[in-house]
C-alpha cells in the first residue's frame, strides 16, 4: 500500500486538533499516511495557511487539495482517504 500525503493545519489552543491529530497518527502507525504538521501559531504556519486559503483548523488536506474542516474520526479519514487497516 503507498502511503498518502496530508498536512495538518493545527494550533495549540484549539480544541478538535489533538483528536485530530491522534486519528491521522493512528493511520500513520498502520503505514496509511504520512503527515506533515503545520502550528498555525507560527508565522510560518499562518504564512502557508492564508496562501491555501485555509480559514479554520484543524483542517486536513490530502494530496489533491481536498479538505476535512473541524472533528473527524479515524473512521472518517479512513473512508476519505481510502486506507484501511
Amino acid at each position: 500500500m503507498s502511503k498518502k500525503k496530508v498536512v495538518l493545519f493545527s494550533r495549540a489552543a484549539c480544541t478538535y486538533c489533538g483528536p485530530v491529530k491522534e486519528s491521522l497518527q493512528q493511520l500513520e502507525a498502520e503505514g496509511g499516511v504520512a503527515i506533515e504538521y503545520i502550528d498555525t501559531d507560527t508565522p510560518t504556519g499562518r504564512e502557508q495557511a492564508v496562501f491555501l486559503n485555509v480559514r479554520s483548523v484543524p483542517t486536513v488536506m490530502n494530496d489533491t487539495g481536498d479538505r476535512k474542516v473541524g472533528e473527524t474520526t479515524l473512521n472518517e479519514f479512513r473512508k476519505w482517504l481510502g486506507v484501511y487497516a
